[in-house]
């Protein structure tokens, strides 16, 4: 399972992007951009939790390089419309008539799966009921998709359909490391009509990580009372955690790392 952020960190970011949820009817895409290592998929994995607690939670699907179907683009959107058929359950008949009619579409071109399993069922069903809260869909980690022109086909894809029928009542929230394939598609002109562009290092994550480093020493000091009696309290210092906080550089990568090295040194013998 993807670890979300822990209590307290990432704040002022996931209020951007509930704010973006709640609010912005002009860009119905918003895509999170950051470094490797900077939280992007804690952050997706926690605002789909308060979403799907909400009941605002469409669909999710999480890109992991070398994970077999999770780095394929191939159960992308057969996954989003199995999900989108149980989270709004009036598209399932829809869904389930289009499978049942051409069982291979799921083998077909992407524009053509994405307009027939997802597009056409959510606005069939938004006829019936104008009154329709957004849903969310959340796609992690596009740079880890094993297929980079398939991806960049799929942004267009999604940026076009949004262009073409701004009555959906469904938002989609991207997050991935910006990579030249990607960025060409999310920035694009005609796609920044609807695309709210976020970028994660445009928020401090120096207290974020001061937290985390707090939260994870303490748990580690306290869990090894005997090895840890003769060291004195806080550990580390106020002076040393300063340190360890510039060093990350607003890495959560050398932050889980090093805490992990730390960790795994107190359980030996």
């Amino acid at each position: 399972p993807i670890a979300k952020c822990l209590q307290g960190t990432h704040e002022q970011l996931i209020a951007t992007i509930i704010g973006w949820i709640d609010g912005d009817m002009d860009h119905l895409i918003c895509w999170l951009n950051g470094p490797a290592g900077s939280g992007k998929s804690a952050v997706s994995q926690t605002v789909a939790e308060l979403c799907d607690a909400s009941g605002r939670l469409a669909a999710s699907f999480f890109f992991l390089q070398g994970a077999g179907d999770r780095s394929r683009i191939a159960g992308l959107i057969p996954t989003l419309a199995y999900q989108l058929s149980i989270s709004i359950p009036t598209t399932k008949p829809f869904i389930q008539l289009v499978l049942h009619t051409d069982p291979l579409i799921v083998r077909q071109a992407l524009r053509h799966q994405f307009k027939k399993l997802v597009i056409k069922p959510i606005l069939t069903v938004t006829d019936t009921n104008t009154t329709m809260t957004p849903m969310i869909i959340f796609v992690d980690a596009l740079d880890e998709c094993d297929n980079r022109e398939l991806m960049a086909e799929f942004i267009e894809i999604i940026a076009d359909a949004y262009r073409e029928n701004c009555r959906l009542p469904l938002r989609v929230f991207f997050t991935s490391r910006v990579e030249e394939h990607l960025r060409k598609k999310l920035e694009a002109p005609a796609a920044c009509s609807v695309i709210y562009l976020l970028a994660l290092q445009d928020f401090d994550a120096a207290n974020d990580i001061r937290k985390f480093f707090r939260h994870r020493f303490a748990t580690i000091y306290e869990e090894n009372h005997r090895l840890m009696r003769d060291v004195p309290w806080p550990w580390p210092s106020h002076t040393d955690l300063a340190a360890l906080v510039r060093k990350a550089s607003g890495s959560f990568i050398f932050a889980f790392t090093l805490i992990n090295f730390v960790d795994d040194g107190a359980d030996l013998p």
